[in-house]
């Protein structure tokens, strides 16, 4: 019978942590061993397969238009994205619409943070404005942080809030010339 991988790290016992069997998929991938020692391990719980989203290029035979989208609502680890058509631009985006950042510090409820300011009457109210899909991809993790919040947002296009847009999920046609778009069969890119 062959050995798990985690009986040769060095500080774990298997009566410390309870190993899967080898033949028989886990619903908890192990995700990385960190610590002092190496002797900590961190359980990630998302199902293997559901935890990287995925990019593809959507291409028209007609009018040449290429775009690199996911094609429909699609996750990461950290972020959410919903592809979109902007009826302005005429092109098609992925849209962030939830991204996990870090709970900030004061916020309980007992702080003087989460009193209730006053405000000022010709003060519009701040809507969060949410990232570009790029941005949130390059965005680097918050290493220190022990709790996140997620902060959701209205689908919107990245070039302007004020352009009109709607939800585009594959197979649909090409924003420009209204033909199908061919997806191709392997992703261009799987992201986090």
């Amino acid at each position: 019978m062959p050995s798990h991988p985690l009986s040769r790290c060095p500080g774990i016992s298997s009566d410390d942590v309870p190993l899967p069997p080898l033949n028989e998929p886990s619903p908890l991938a192990l995700s990385r061993l960190s610590g002092v020692g190496g002797n900590a391990i961190v359980w990630s719980t998302h199902y293997r397969g559901k935890g990287m989203g995925r990019s593809y290029w959507f291409e028209c035979s007609k009018c040449g238009y290429r775009a690199k989208v996911s094609g429909r609502a699609d996750r990461g680890l950290n972020l959410f994205v919903q592809t979109i058509r902007c009826q302005d631009c005429r092109e098609l985006y992925d849209a962030v619409t939830r991204i996990r950042v870090p709970e900030e510090p004061g916020s309980s409820i007992g702080s003087a943070a989460a009193k209730p300011r006053r405000t000022r009457l010709l003060e519009a109210p701040r809507t969060p404005v949410p990232p570009s899909f790029q941005s949130a991809l390059n965005r680097l993790l918050y290493m220190g942080a022990r709790q996140y919040k997620w902060l959701q947002f209205k689908a919107q296009c990245p070039v302007s809030a004020l352009h009109r847009i709607e939800t585009w999920n594959e197979p649909n046609r090409c924003p420009r010339c209204n033909l199908p778009l061919e997806r191709a069969a392997l992703p261009y890119r799987i992201w986090d």
